[in-house]
């Protein structure tokens, strides 16, 4: 805004002409040339490993889940021990359509694309979960394949087994 104190100003001598491109499309681009992602991964986990000290803490996340609203303080934390935090790459995918994973998935950071048959149908945004028909045996296998669509994605995943030991 008018009037805040900037630590810095840069003024233009000629006219400038500025591109915008989305991080996902420059990774899209880079996907293209082997081994140029691999240069970023690195550094991209140890951001993800940054940001994971930042966010709510796990038991937060099942609480804030309606699958899980109404449900024993015990089991809750039981299941957020069992569970793990997990970071995921562009392009990764978590899903397979047609799999049998079991596994519930909690999107902390980032989004995912949800793609059935190879088509892109929608996104996952931020606090939302995927995976739970699977985990809860309402479905035998996964309806459609969701990967990562920002450069990073964290999720927080809890197994069949996770629950079943919870």
């Amino acid at each position: 805004g008018v009037g805040v104190p900037r630590p810095a100003s840069v003024v233009a001598q000629t006219d400038l002409s500025a591109l915008r491109i989305p991080a996902g499309m420059m990774l899209e681009v880079l996907s293209l040339f082997p081994g140029s992602l691999r240069v970023l991964d690195d550094r991209l986990r140890e951001t993800a490993l940054y940001m994971q000290e930042r966010l709510p803490t796990k038991i937060e996340v099942v609480r804030g889940l309606r699958l899980f609203r109404g449900c024993d303080a015990a089991f809750l934390a039981s299941l957020t021990r069992e569970g793990q935090r997990r970071a995921a790459l562009f392009r990764e995918v978590v899903v397979k359509e047609g799999g049998q994973e079991g596994t519930l998935h909690v999107l902390e950071l980032g989004i995912c694309a949800i793609e059935i048959h190879g088509r892109h149908i929608a996104e996952v945004p931020v606090g939302n979960c995927f995976g739970e028909r699977t985990l809860l045996g309402i479905a035998q296998y996964a309806n459609a394949t969701v990967r990562v669509a920002t450069p990073i994605a964290l999720l927080f995943s809890v197994t069949k087994a996770a629950l079943q030991v919870a």
